[in-house]
């Protein structure tokens, strides 16, 4: 059993905590990614703890907090794993189904039908923190804590709301184009400040967790898309990680994002400079991903421009077809896409699928997928994660 963790929720990514000391271009096209912008009627059930006016920083975090995480906390033991599976083994995944309005319950339904139907679980699960414009209803603490109760993998998807419209960065919604990484990065704006009282948000979480902030970042979709330069978002993306660690915070792993739309439309040869220039360095990111709806062999330059980065690589968001608008059932085959991802790209360690239409159950092939010799399910996993 994995020793209780406070978990940081992050404005941008409210996901996990330790309360251990130490370490721890272009616009994509409509349809790059799957639909992140239905309008939502409440926003993600949360416990807040918010601090004193007089904690909030407005400026910089001090170099000197940065913790890198270190060998033999529970999330180095997670990372040395999945490090360990490039060119061998891909972790299946799935992500809940945020568009449920049933709470946990309905959220967690899908992975139920996929174990029903297979016999098998998977080893990842996806969570949201902080994504009100779906119709987000469970609580990511307690469907984390669940799940690592279960010896599962957590992956959180952090969605910041948009700190300019006066609403939570946790719970808050993240549309909008008045927020720019700029006016975070401006001491004393009501950005700065709704910011990093955001940050100090905490939530109870029992194990380490993968964290990916600002997802596909690139595309212009939410109110940190394409908006600001990349030297703005390499230094929030510095400042945000440097002061959760700061804190004492050591069991999350950080997870860089790209839509893959928008990084495949680049020319080839620009990839590799344009996924460098956003990078925000070797010392703030645990692992790199980018999304795809479906993987193809279009992704090339964007998963080498990846790996060259030596961090394990990962799909955080993959489906059968297209994935804006949400596609019919029946639409597509997912255990084709898997065989894209393993006959092209080895190096990648885990697939995990997102939701709603495009869920595993809602598609075909979720047996194939789930017992692909290829594949790690979460009886598979080790004990001691």
């Amino acid at each position: 059993m994995r020793p209780p963790l406070l978990i940081w929720l992050v404005t941008l990514l409210p996901v996990f905590s330790g309360a251990c000391s130490g370490a721890s271009k272009a616009a994509a096209p409509a349809d790059a990614g799957a639909d992140h912008t239905r309008p939502v009627d409440g926003s993600v059930a949360r416990t807040d703890a918010t601090r004193a006016d007089s904690d909030v920083v407005d400026s910089h975090v001090a170099d000197s907090s940065q913790i890198p995480v270190d060998g033999g906390t529970p999330a180095s033991t997670l990372l040395s794993y999945i490090r360990g599976l490039a060119g061998k083994s891909i972790l299946s995944g799935q992500h809940a189904d945020y568009y449920s309005d049933a709470g946990n319950a309905g959220e967690m339904a899908q992975v139920a039908q996929i174990t029903a139907a297979t016999g098998q679980t998977p080893a990842i699960l996806g969570v949201a923190f902080s994504l009100a414009n779906l119709t987000t209803h469970g609580d990511p603490v307690v469907l984390s804590n669940q799940w690592l109760a279960r010896g599962g993998i957590v992956l959180g998807m952090f969605s910041p709301g948009n700190p300019a419209d006066g609403g939570s960065v946790i719970g808050g919604v993240t549309q909008g184009s008045n927020a720019t990484f700029g006016t975070i990065l401006e001491a004393g704006t009501p950005e700065s400040r709704n910011w990093y009282a955001g940050l100090d948000e905490l939530k109870q979480l029992h194990g380490p967790i993968l964290m990916r902030p600002f997802p596909e970042f690139n595309r212009n979709v939410q109110w940190w898309g394409s908006v600001s330069p990349p030297s703005e978002f390499q230094q929030v993306w510095r400042d945000m990680v440097t002061y959760i660690r700061g804190k004492g915070v050591n069991n999350v792993l950080w997870v860089f994002n790209l839509g893959g739309g928008a990084a495949d439309s680049l020319p080839d040869a620009q990839v590799p400079g344009y996924v460098e220039s956003y990078y925000p360095g070797s010392e703030y990111v645990d692992i790199v991903s980018m999304d795809s709806y479906p993987p193809s062999v279009d992704n090339t330059p964007t998963i080498n421009a990846l790996t060259a980065l030596g961090k394990p690589v990962i799909y955080a968001e993959m489906g059968a077809v297209k994935g804006n608008p949400l596609p019919a059932e029946d639409a597509g085959n997912t255990s084709v896409a898997l065989a894209t991802i393993v006959e092209n790209f080895p190096q990648v360690t885990a697939a995990v699928v997102w939701g709603s239409t495009l869920a595993l159950p809602d598609q075909g092939g979720m047996r194939e997928f789930m017992t692909n010799p290829k594949i790690i399910n979460l009886a598979a996993l080790p004990g001691d994660l």
